[in-house]
């Protein structure tokens, strides 16, 4: 059991969070492309780190028709906001207390 977080870094900075099943591949792909799919045309890229879990970049990219970027191993200072928010989410959600359905 884990969660997708991608957050907006645009005007609202506004976070979605999808529950998955596991950190597969496709698990992680179909969950972030049905995340997002409703924002397809306010979305102008899509940054990841560099997980096993995001190798279907290019499907994602492709289903939301837009560029997938990889931040930079060891450069964890520019992904402040979405460190910050993830550690918001574990805060109310700790990693043993997501639910199956």
């Amino acid at each position: 059991m884990g969660l997708v977080t991608a957050v907006e870094l645009t005007k609202n900075k506004v976070t979605h969070i999808r529950q998955v099943k596991n950190k597969s591949t496709q698990e992680v792909t179909n969950a972030l492309v049905k995340m997002l799919l409703p924002f397809k045309e306010q979305i102008s890229i899509i940054t990841v780190d560099n997980g096993k879990e995001f190798a279907h970049h290019k499907k994602i990219a492709d289903a939301l028709n837009t560029e997938v970027y990889f931040a930079h191993p060891y450069c964890s200072w520019k992904e402040s906001l979405m460190k910050n928010t993830n550690g918001l989410i574990w805060q109310y959600f700790p990693k043993n207390s997501i639910a199956k359905h």
